[in-house]
């Protein structure tokens, strides 16, 4: 296949949706040779901050001079960006060559594999031939049942914030959603989780103790932000004094707490990793999407808040940088999502909304979520754009005031090529 036909190959598996368990990863795998069984695996888990630890660590491993891979989803502004070596997106060709290999295994199996385990076998295939020193995986949803957790030989498991999401598969109490993060640790290897409330950490301690893993907890609490604009934020952590970050949002605290503990991990299990490294791969990271300033005139934000946990951290990242300003609110996001509790969240410091449909099947419409504002707060002042563009339209006229466009990582990209466009047209410089 070439590079078109091995894109609508995957397309054509979507109908398969959501399966979980390990049986058909395995064998696929293992027609393919089992080449994760040739890599080693830092394994992250979390309802929120799985994407920037990931980008943390990766950056770090990459500046102490290790070959890194890593694998996420989704991706947001280009499919090749999900699975990345060294910082560098996964060439077409090699898209094209991995998932030729692949259907022809499938197709020898006679098995029916979902788009997220074809995608994660081929991260797996092409990180085993870029001879990756390290990979650090992400799961896709939950833990135990999940692709990714076909690697036996992870090295550290991270467990990242664990809130309510994805109720209907992961189930309606922490402890129940803990349980499936916590599948993802394996026997006698060491384990960083960000302290989580007790319901969740007494799974996560049960689950450790039972298969004798080292538990080391990072607490947020001993982090704190020094100062923040909307450009960065330099962060003060145990011994590590005026960390430099460009990511910004006060749950980078918690994020950096967390990576930081995870590589001393590393150090204790022989990766030669030193301070000035560490401090350069954190100044160094990029992660686009998360409390993300897309324009500083006039000033707007997007950020991938999903769930309640995510808006409120969006909130309260918001209330840092702007004490009591309101903003204008452009918001669409996916039906299955909670976002009544998301909108009693945001609502609150909303000058007035605007609600878009994201694209797909899961993509509730615009109407019926500005129902839902006007439901919590009748006096809102709410419009429902036609388009993303027509939304970002309105944006963009609203001079020296604050715009805050979240609800869903489903329109990221497309949201990107609306600013890439405006600001072509405006002749802007792309880090305005």
């Amino acid at each position: 296949m070439d590079y078109r036909e091995a894109r609508e190959y995957i397309y054509s598996l979507e109908g398969q949706g959501m399966v979980f368990g390990l049986d058909t990863m395995r064998a696929l795998m293992q027609a393919l040779g089992n080449p994760q069984e040739q890599l080693k695996f830092i394994h992250i888990a979390g309802t929120n901050g799985k994407g920037s630890v990931l980008a943390y660590l990766s950056t770090i491993l990459k500046e102490a001079g290790y070959r890194t891979g890593i694998y996420c989803s989704p991706a947001l502004f280009s499919y090749e960006e999900k699975i990345q070596v060294n910082g560098k997106n996964i060439s077409k060709q090699m898209v094209a060559e991995g998932l030729t290999e692949i259907r022809n295994a499938i197709e020898e199996l006679q098995i029916n594999p979902t788009v997220f385990e074809v995608e994660t076998a081929l991260a797996f295939w092409f990180f085993e031939r870029e001879a990756c020193e390290i990979v650090v995986l992400e799961t896709g949803l939950g833990g135990d049942l999940d692709a990714t957790n076909i690697v036996t030989t992870t090295i550290c498991s991270v467990i990242t914030s664990i809130s309510f999401d994805h109720k209907n598969i992961l189930g309606n109490t922490l402890k129940e959603i803990a349980e499936h993060k916590a599948g993802i640790i394996k026997k006698n290897t060491p384990v960083v989780m960000l302290k989580q409330s007790e319901e969740a950490e007494l799974v996560i301690k049960k689950r450790c103790e039972e298969l004798h893993c080292k538990l080391v907890e990072a607490d947020g609490k001993d982090a704190r932000i020094l100062f923040a604009t909307v450009r960065s934020q330099v962060i003060f952590y145990k011994k590590y004094e005026k960390l430099l970050t460009h990511l910004l949002g006060v749950f980078q605290a918690d994020n950096i707490a967390v990576v930081i503990e995870t590589v001393e991990v590393l150090r204790n299990l022989g990766y030669f990793i030193t301070d000035q490294q560490l401090r350069d791969g954190i100044t160094n990271t990029r992660w686009r999407g998360r409390m993300e300033r897309i324009s500083s005139s006039p000033l707007i934000f997007m950020d991938g808040a999903h769930n309640p946990d995510g808006a409120y951290k969006l909130k309260k990242s918001l209330e840092q940088y702007f004490a009591g300003d309101k903003y204008h609110l452009i918001i669409g996001v996916l039906m299955d999502k909670d976002y009544p509790a998301m909108l009693e969240i945001l609502l609150p410091k909303a000058k007035d909304v605007i609600t878009i449909t994201p694209q797909g099947k899961r993509a509730l419409p615009a109407q019926t979520l500005k129902e839902a504002v006007k439901n919590i707060m009748p006096l809102m002042n709410v419009k429902v754009a036609s388009s993303l563009k027509e939304a970002w339209d309105m944006a963009v006229k609203k001079e020296g005031e604050i715009t805050v466009i979240c609800g869903s990582l489903s329109f990221l990209g497309e949201l990107d090529r609306c600013i890439k466009e405006w600001k072509a047209e405006k002749k802007i410089s792309s880090n305005s």
